[in-house]
């Protein structure tokens, strides 16, 4: 018997792909049978040196997103490398992407 969710939430999801059980986190919170997925974080990636856009292709995969999620090559070929380039292609796909997926949300400041 599987259990079919409504909506699946992780917080603070960056933890998802920054954890020592990496793998198996993904594939558990992957597995869900869920009709909409969220995750809710602060910052998407941490803080390194190295390219922190790398952190993003997991977290669309959680979430589903139908072509870089499912296709790490794709997002390798497609985003990753163009972006790490410096390529006009890299971010405009990536600026694509996110807004189909990404909702920032900023505190007021009601003293400023």
């Amino acid at each position: 018997m599987q259990v079919h969710w409504l909506s699946v939430i992780l917080d603070e999801g960056h933890t998802l792909v920054s954890s020592l059980n990496r793998m198996n986190n993904l594939q558990m919170a992957v597995s869900f049978t869920a009709l909409n997925r969220w995750l809710l974080m602060r910052t998407p990636t941490p803080n390194t040196p190295n390219s922190q856009l790398s952190h993003l292709q997991p977290l669309m995969k959680f979430l589903h997103e139908e072509v870089y999620g499912q296709n790490p090559k794709l997002w390798e070929d497609g985003i990753l490398k163009p972006f790490e380039a410096d390529m006009e292609e890299g971010w405009v796909l990536l600026l694509e992407l996110l807004s189909r997926c990404v909702i920032n949300v900023r505190k007021v400041c009601d003293q400023c």
